[in-house]
Parts: structure tokens; sequence; C-alpha cells
């Protein structure tokens, strides 16, 4: 049996790790070491799965203000638990026949599927673009206390 010998060392607090080539790295021995799958996405509390309610929305804004102000917007009318603005971001797109180039902010918006109609609607009457981004991403799974956290922070 041919030997492998480790090409780093990691330390984590009383544990030692090895990384013996790229296909077994940190992170699968620390999975190994904690009893856990590969498949394992958040081991150390329950997971809501196979599929849950909750959504991952993104939109991109022109400007800070107005990003801010979507996002205020939808955590006060409770369409939204959490909505992150991030940026300025580069954006490359297709108008009207022209390639544009233009700097703009992501908003990750965390909610649920029955918000997503209001959503819509919100971001219509609030966004300035003709067209403006709207990409619903459905949430497999999380941290139960998270994805419980969402549910309780929309609607009513």
């Amino acid at each position: 049996m041919r030997s492998i010998r480790p090409s780093r060392q990691f330390d984590l607090g009383q544990h030692r790790f090895y990384q013996c080539g790229a296909n077994f790295g940190l992170l699968d021995q620390l999975r190994l070491h904690r009893g856990f799958s590969s498949r394992s996405v958040f081991p150390s509390e329950p997971v809501n799965s196979p599929m849950t309610d909750k959504r991952l929305l993104l939109t991109t804004a022109s400007s800070r203000e107005e990003a801010d102000t979507i996002a205020s917007e939808l955590v006060s009318r409770r369409l939204a638990a959490c909505v992150n603005v991030l940026g300025p971001i580069s954006s490359v797109y297709r108008w009207h026949g022209e390639v544009e180039h233009s700097d703009e902010y992501l908003l990750l918006i965390k909610s649920t599927g029955a918000q997503t109609v209001p959503i819509q609607e919100a971001i219509r009457e609030l966004h300035s673009y003709q067209v403006p981004e709207l990409i619903c991403i459905a949430i497999e799974a999380g941290l139960e206390s998270y994805l419980d956290w969402i549910a309780a922070s929309v609607g009513k």
C-alpha cells in the first residue's frame, strides 16, 4: 500500500488535519472527523429539507438610495424578512440592441413563496427601471432556525 504524504497541516483547536491532495481536502477531513457525510449541508442543526417554501429573490437598482428604499419598503411591508444590499457591482447587459456597462446595486431578498407576487408588485411600483430584474430562486435547505425566522418575519 502506498503511503500518502501530507502537503499541508492545519490545526483547528484541539484537532489537526492534513491536506493530502486535491481530491481529499480539509473540509472532507473535517466532515469525516465529525461523522458527517459529504451531503450534510449544516450538520450542527437540523436541516429543513428536501425543499422549503422559502425564496431568495434577486434584483438590481441603479443607485444606493434606490436600493435602500426598495429594501426598507420590502421589510417594512413584511414582504421580506431581510434584504442585503451589495455594491456597487459592475453589470454588462444588452439594452435596445446595444451592449451597456453600468454600476448597480444587487439586492438579495429573503422571503417565502407566498410573498413572491406581492414582491413583484412592489418592485414594479418602487423601481426606476422599465424592465427591472427580478429572479426568484427556491431555497432547498438551510438552518431550520433561520428558515423559521424568515417565516415569522413576513406576512401577517
